[in-house]
């Protein structure tokens, strides 16, 4: 429930529910694109370590669902019980990542805090 709250806060907030009412929309995506130089690298190299970086982080985010198979050992009826379990799964990363799909949209990437 704390995600769902915060991710309605937030957009709230980018559609001008502020304190000062000002609409961020889709500002930040605008300025200097979704693809920002990583490292100070220039040109489409920097660009391309950006993604990668990110890319490897949502990898990594990725790699605890094998861990399903080691609780199928200990569960009742687990012929039953582990499908349903990994489709839930399936369904809150779903869920989750689509719902911070939005956090560029109103968060500035020079944002120290």
């Amino acid at each position: 429930m704390l995600i769902i709250g915060i991710n309605i806060m937030a957009l709230v907030i980018t559609c001008g529910g502020g304190p000062d009412h000002t609409s961020i929309g889709f500002r930040y995506w605008r300025e200097l694109g979704p693809f920002v130089s990583y490292l100070g690298v220039p040109g489409t190299l920097g660009h391309f370590m950006g993604f990668w970086t990110t890319f490897n982080n949502a990898i990594y985010s990725y790699s605890g669902i094998s861990n399903i198979s080691l609780a199928a050992a200990e569960t009742q009826s687990p012929r039953r019980n582990i499908p349903i379990a990994a489709k839930r799964i399936l369904w809150r990363i779903g869920i989750f990542y689509g719902m911070a799909w939005g956090v560029p949209a109103y968060v500035h990437f020079t944002n120290n805090r």
